[in-house]
């Protein structure tokens, strides 16, 4: 009996609780459901589901919520977290014990194993006295999601910039989402390829931020990579840009990731624009080459290597035979490389005219717009060493009588005087202290560039009829003599008294390819003329002909090569004074006296006096002249004057300088004045110079009373052509200017 008034008991108190909870209710809604960016459409597999909400029994007696389950299509996916402040729902109902009603689901989608398609997200609520509470959504836009991947798409890049080998471009492309859910981080990679498709060359990378976390649905990113183009490339390729290139993000087509834009690569043109070296050797020895290699085209290479060749027959390396190589670093647009290499010239060949050839690229390790050009030749005259007389200043006796390689000659004095007279004699490395004397016909070279030194004794002799002293006299009754690949070097200060350092009184001679250093010293008060050909000063009448090419002529006292009275070409040639304000006024190549030459391709500087009149330095002096002298290609620059000419009165009446032709030099940044006509020339022909940036006038011509003019030519280009310096002077009189 006992037992069921309890029971009774507890049945009345629990009809009490329900009868008098009458108004409670537990309600609530899903707020939220999508990837946590308010987008519907969540990415797989890296896209997260966020549900949220509130879940509250309204009568505050009663127990709060203890469970929210969250359904996916009506299947249990897992428990919501409780307890999350939702202060408007506190403040909606007045009720600050509903502030902890707020609940929150998050799970990976990758965990639900959903299928690619709309799915409908529903929760029920709990709590001790209600079950299963339906939880409806709190707008009509929740809470159905879309689960899909991503698909990146790349559009057509834009190229701009240099589009050449070692060029600088810039990319642009966009990539976007056409599945319109977000993606994670991916990178965008651009190649450089011979098809419209992925691979080749990286050329970027780049990082697509701006979809990162799962980013607007449909969203593009837009981006700019500067980038460098390979070297060693030309012709059509495509810059192909590639979504998602690591993978990175799960997509539902990787098949349309990459676009590409087709661009034409321009590449370098190599050549060898200059080739400066001897114009003829002895079989056995080294000779040196300077020459220039030039990149003529709009893209760059890396290094290439510039070869040259030995051919009897063409002009051409077909046949020939590989004599020198030389390592050329990348060249730009434009750029150029100068070069010295030693051409070994091989003891197995016979004499006679080769042709020396020299090809850039020659191992075709760039690619190149035109191939055609690659290579420049010249002609080599070789001599054969057999029988040659052998001189080395170290080892040598000249007791010898034979001068042979076995038992060489100490001196080239002792080696010319042996008989029988041989045609040929080498000089082995070494200095030779001694005055050369030749009056036979001769080659005299040294077995390697620039190593047998001729130097003046400390007692200097007067040449063979002459007051003048020189280190290597020739004279009659030579008529074929020739110099080559040595060293002819002065004393400076410690020797004054030398006169020159090569002086051709008679004959035909090639002096080629040597160095004549410091003839004369500006503290001297006479001498100093590196090579000089003729003389027709002094009461003198030398008259020589030849050839004076490819040699580095500096640091005269008064002249680096001269032609008096002679006929001679000058070509090729590095003249360069020894700059300052000596006491005399030097000048780098004068042609005089009606002499007859060709001046082209020198180099012509540093020869300085410091004053305009009544003397001053020109790099080519052209005096008592009476045509047969043209002046081309050359490049004087650094001078008191660039290119001068004068009339001379000698002894007997007067010699006015005409007929001259001075075209396609190169003449700027000289102190005074460019090109330089006195008034007494007339008949001269100036065209097709560039001529500017000079100190006074770029171009004088002192009309004075000549009857012929002067053509300055009808070529604009002849004209101050960069806008330097002064303008083209007529002075109706004289400047007083003279040479010494």
């Amino acid at each position: 009996m006992k037992r069921f008034l309890i029971v009774l008991l507890a049945g009345l108190l629990l009809c009490f609780f329900a009868t008098g909870t009458a108004g409670a209710q537990l309600t609530g809604y899903i707020d939220v459901a999508n990837d946590g960016n308010n987008n519907t459409a969540i990415a797989y597999p890296a896209g997260t589901l966020t549900v949220s909400g509130w879940a509250a029994d309204l009568n505050p007696v009663v127990a709060p919520v203890n469970t929210v389950q969250v359904f996916i299509d009506g299947n249990l996916v897992g428990n919501a977290t409780l307890n999350q402040s939702r202060p408007d729902v506190a403040t909606y109902f007045n009720n600050q014990a509903l502030l902890p009603s707020g609940w929150t689901f998050t799970v990976p989608i990758k965990n639900l194993g959903l299928s690619f398609a709309q799915h409908t997200v529903s929760a029920v609520a709990s709590d001790p006295y209600y079950s299963n509470v339906s939880l409806g959504p709190s707008s009509s836009s929740c809470c159905v999601i879309t689960v899909a991947e991503a698909d990146l798409i790349e559009s057509v890049p834009t190229v701009t910039g240099t589009v050449a080998s070692g060029g600088s471009i810039q990319i642009q492309e966009t990539t976007s989402d056409q599945a319109a859910v977000g993606a994670g981080i991916s990178w965008t990679r651009m190649y450089l390829n011979t098809s419209n498709a992925k691979g080749g060359t990286l050329l970027a990378t780049r990082t697509i931020s701006s979809l990162t976390p799962y980013g607007t649905a449909g969203a593009s990113s837009t981006g700019t990579s500067k980038v460098t183009l390979p070297l060693n490339i030309g012709g059509t390729y495509y810059v192909v840009a590639c979504a998602n290139d690591t993978g990175s993000v799960v997509e539902s087509n990787y098949s349309n990731n990459c676009n590409g834009v087709q661009v034409t690569v321009q590449a370098a043109d190599l050549t060898v624009t200059a080739d400066s070296f001897p114009v003829f050797a002895a079989t056995g020895t080294t000779i040196l080459a300077t020459e220039t290699t030039a990149n003529l085209g709009a893209g760059s290479p890396s290094t290439t290597w510039t070869r040259f060749y030995l051919n009897k027959t063409t002009p051409s390396k077909t046949g020939g035979t590989l004599v020198g190589t030389q390592t050329v670093p990348g060249l730009t647009s434009g750029g150029s490389y100068v070069g010295a290499t030693n051409i070994n010239v091989p003891s197995n060949v016979a004499a006679g005219t080769y042709y020396l050839v020299a090809c850039a690229n020659d191992t075709n390790s760039a690619t190149e717009t035109n191939y055609a050009n690659n290579c420049m030749s010249q002609q080599l005259t070789l001599v054969t060493a057999t029988g040659a007389a052998i001189v080395d200043a170290t080892n040598g006796n000249d007791a010898s009588t034979t001068c042979s390689t076995a038992a060489p000659c100490k001196t080239i004095t002792h080696a010319l005087s042996i008989s029988p007279p041989r045609t040929v004699v080498l000089a082995k490395p070494g200095t030779y202290t001694e005055q050369v004397v030749i009056q036979r016909n001769v080659t005299l070279t040294s077995t390697s560039p620039y190593a047998a030194v001729i130097q003046p004794p400390t007692s200097l002799t007067a040449d063979p009829n002459d007051t003048a002293t020189s280190l290597v006299f020739v004279g009659a009754p030579a008529s074929s003599v020739a110099i080559s690949n040595m060293t002819i070097q002065g004393a400076g200060a410690g020797n004054c008294g030398l006169t020159y350092g090569v002086f051709v009184t008679a004959g035909t001679a090639t002096v080629t390819g040597n160095k004549v250093l410091t003839i004369g010293d500006p503290s001297c008060t006479s001498g100093g003329l590196a090579i000089r050909f003729g003389d027709s000063d002094m009461g003198y009448t030398y008259t020589a002909a030849g050839v004076i090419s490819n040699n580095v002529v500096s640091s005269y006292r008064m002249r680096g090569i001269v032609v008096d009275d002679s006929t001679a070409n000058v070509t090729g040639n590095i003249v360069t004074g020894a700059g300052g304000t000596p006491a005399v006024s030097p000048a780098g190549i004068v042609i005089r006296t009606g002499a007859q030459s060709t001046v082209s391709g020198n180099t012509v500087s540093q020869n300085t006096f410091g004053t305009l009149c009544p003397s001053h330095a020109d790099g080519i002096l052209l005096a008592a002249l009476a045509g047969g002298v043209n002046v081309t290609n050359n490049t004087v620059t650094a001078n008191d004057e660039g290119v001068g000419i004068y009339s001379r009165a000698p002894s007997g009446g007067s010699f006015n300088s005409t007929n001259i032709s001075i075209m396609s030099n190169t003449v700027f940044n000289n102190a005074f004045l460019g090109v330089h006509i006195d008034g007494n020339s007339g008949g001269n022909t100036v065209e097709l110079n560039t001529i500017y940036g000079n100190g006074q006038d770029d171009e004088v011509d002192e009309t004075g009373s000549w009857t012929s003019p002067n053509n300055w030519g009808t070529d604009p280009t002849n004209y101050n052509i960069l806008g330097n310096g002064g303008p083209y002077t007529q002075f109706l009189g004289s400047l007083g200017c003279t040479w010494q």
